[in-house]
């Protein structure tokens, strides 16, 4: 979901960074809930999940198992 200049991904940062701030701890957001208050499709934040996480395993292998 890519667009000229990045806007898209930038808009669904900055709401990923809300969704955070507002979301209390230990609670867990469902795939969906997420998608909508960001506006964009579930599997596009299932794809930024798996992308995450791949992330995360190859700098912190330690915390693989966790994930």
């Amino acid at each position: 979901m890519a667009d000229a200049g990045g806007k898209l991904t930038k808009s669904i940062d900055v709401k990923l960074s809300e969704l955070e701030a507002m979301t209390p701890y230990g609670y867990t957001l469902e795939q969906k809930e997420i998608s909508d208050y960001c506006g964009c499709s579930r599997p596009y934040i299932s794809m930024i999940e798996r992308s995450a996480k791949a992330k995360i395993k190859k700098k912190f292998p330690q915390l693989a198992e966790y994930l």
